[in-house]
């Protein structure tokens, strides 16, 4: 099954372990739509327990339409196989899938978004003198910006929302406590001649470069972590 014929026909999960200086690990559980790589929904924690991959998976039920029953695709991990887990997706109407026993390759979506995470994310600059929870809070606005922000050729240079509202399809927001993408420390483009201290959006990056598709016009650079902290997983970091 392809899934990429239209929104939440199949949906991707895994998750990954992403180390803090502070010797503290973060994991994280992101539903992914195969039609168009867009984060349905997350789970943290700082453990890799079954109610991170809970947390995921009712985000991103909360998006769908009533008649949307979508197949989700994970790999063996034990938290995919919990009772938990399998009354939600009953609960919800979902189609499970597994990966093949000893077959990594079965779930390479996720794996390709998890490349995109570490790359444009976790080693985009170092995170010594940022709290747990800074970190989690730029990691949060990343995966918002890779909804609204980030554009995509095999998406005719649109951001997976764009490209949903261009095809007609409904755009279901399911933020929480998301901080934008100016306030974190992502990975970011600014046009030249702007000055060095002025931190122009991604949103404003993709708008010029849709227009003109000069990548020339750009240059990388980052910006700051936001001060505050968020609560993960039901305790202050």
């Amino acid at each position: 099954m392809r899934g990429d014929s239209s929104p939440n026909e199949l949906r991707v999960t895994d998750m990954t372990e992403m180390r803090h200086p502070s010797g503290a690990k973060v994991y994280l559980n992101p539903a992914i739509d195969c039609f168009d790589g867009r984060p349905a929904g997350r789970g943290i924690g700082l453990r890799p327990s079954a109610a991170v991959e809970d947390a995921a998976l009712e985000r991103a039920c909360g998006a769908l339409l009533p008649r949307e029953r979508p197949c989700v695709h994970s790999d063996r991990g034990v938290h995919y196989r919990t009772a938990s887990r399998i009354a939600r997706c009953e609960s919800h109407g979902l189609r499970r899938s597994m990966s093949r026993k000893g077959m990594s390759c079965d779930n390479v979506r996720a794996e390709g978004f998890f490349g995109l995470l570490k790359q444009g994310f976790y080693y985009a600059r170092g995170w010594a003198g940022t709290t747990v929870g800074e970190f989690a809070g730029a990691r949060d606005a990343w995966m918002e910006w890779c909804r609204s922000g980030g554009i995509s050729q095999g998406l005719g240079w649109m951001t997976p929302d764009e490209h949903r509202a261009a095809m007609g399809y409904a755009v279901q927001d399911v933020r929480e406590n998301v901080r934008s993408p100016e306030s974190c420390c992502v990975r970011s483009f600014v046009l030249k001649n702007v000055e060095p201290n002025t931190f122009t959006s991604l949103k404003m990056w993709s708008s010029t470069f849709l227009r003109t598709k000069d990548r020339s016009a750009c240059r990388v650079t980052s910006c700051q972590a936001p001060p505050e902290s968020p609560i993960i997983a039901g305790k202050q970091a």
